[in-house]
């Protein structure tokens, strides 16, 4: 719809009609799906110590969820004050743009949350190790890859499908990547936190690494520009996820899938064999022709997985049998 719009000239607000449009058919597609299954909620009487135990929780994830939007817009800002409004614009674009590195975490993430929850309730602490090393796994299988492939292919994807006034942003685009693939640990062990009844963990390695983003980010954005800025969310990202770790680790074992994990960095090593040799052979001349290349790239990496990893293959399988409508 965003696109539809912008394309017949609303501009910017072809871009927040489009999104309030998304919002409402996710609505509707959540109705839809309630009276589909007959899905009732049953309202029980609330006593004070639900409220008191909602309150106490809620107020570690209300300042947590502060300082993740301080973490999310700090860099932006503070590029803002000291470089060029431009210089904002291609941040802006790369930050957005490497997001997509997230789409699986951001999907299993909220789904886990209620299981975990429950698990911790009914000290079912077994499954919930086992789901970590499943979840980190999975939440990986596209933040690999597309660290490999934007190191190979993020200068020309900036170039075409921007203007050449992006393309100098491709080594900030390579360390947010980079960024990109420790944020899947660091979001996996907060939301393992919050599930387990521990958002006051979660708001500690929060505040803490939101706070020295912002000292970063003041020193590195005015020496370095942009890779600074990269650079500074790199390094406090890290220090999230080995804090993570530090405080889960309190609670539970972690497991990690090691076997998944080596598959999923064999088949980014042969793409990006594959695409390294394709941009060899090939000249790339406009954005489709980039396009192709990571097109190829992607089926070899799918490949490659679902041949190395016999769990990874029939879970893919599994999903044959999901009915969506």
């Amino acid at each position: 719809m965003q696109i539809s719009l912008v394309f017949f000239g609303w501009q910017f607000f072809g871009l927040i009609y489009g999104y309030i449009f998304g919002m409402i058919s996710g609505i509707a597609v959540i109705l839809y799906y309630s009276f589909r299954y007959n899905i009732r909620v049953k309202p029980r009487m609330c006593r004070y110590r639900h409220i008191k135990s909602l309150f106490s929780y809620a107020i570690y994830t209300f300042l947590s969820g502060v300082g993740g939007v301080i973490f999310e817009y700090a860099d932006t800002i503070i590029i803002g004050m000291f470089l060029l409004k431009g210089d904002a614009g291609v941040y802006g674009i790369i930050w957005s743009f490497s997001s997509i590195s997230l789409f699986v975490a951001v999907a299993i993430l909220p789904t886990l949350f209620p299981k975990l929850s429950r698990w911790s309730t009914e000290g079912n602490w077994k499954e919930i190790e086992t789901s970590f090393g499943m979840a980190l796994t999975y939440s990986s299988i596209l933040a690999v890859p597309i660290l490999f492939g934007g190191l190979l292919l993020g200068k020309d994807l900036l170039f075409y499908a921007y203007g050449a006034g992006f393309a100098g942003g491709a080594f900030a685009l390579a360390i947010i990547l980079f960024m990109r693939v420790f944020q899947v640990s660091s979001n996996l062990t907060q939301q393992y936190l919050q599930g387990i009844n521990h958002p006051e963990l979660v708001f500690r390695t929060v505040g803490f690494t939101a706070t020295l983003n912002i000292v970063l980010d003041w020193f590195l954005i005015q020496w370095y520009g942009i890779e600074g800025a990269a650079v500074a969310t790199l390094i406090t990202t890290l220090l999230a996820a080995i804090l993570g770790y530090k405080y889960l680790k309190q609670y539970i074992a972690i497991i990690v899938d090691w076997k998944g994990m080596r598959s999923i960095l064999l088949a980014s090593f042969v793409m990006a064999g594959v695409v390294y040799a394709l941009t060899i052979i090939l000249t790339a001349n406009n954005v489709i022709e980039v396009l192709v290349e990571v097109g190829i790239g992607a089926i070899t990496y799918g490949v490659v997985l679902i041949g190395l990893d016999k769990n990874i293959r029939d879970e893919l399988w599994n999903l044959r049998k999901i009915r969506l409508i």
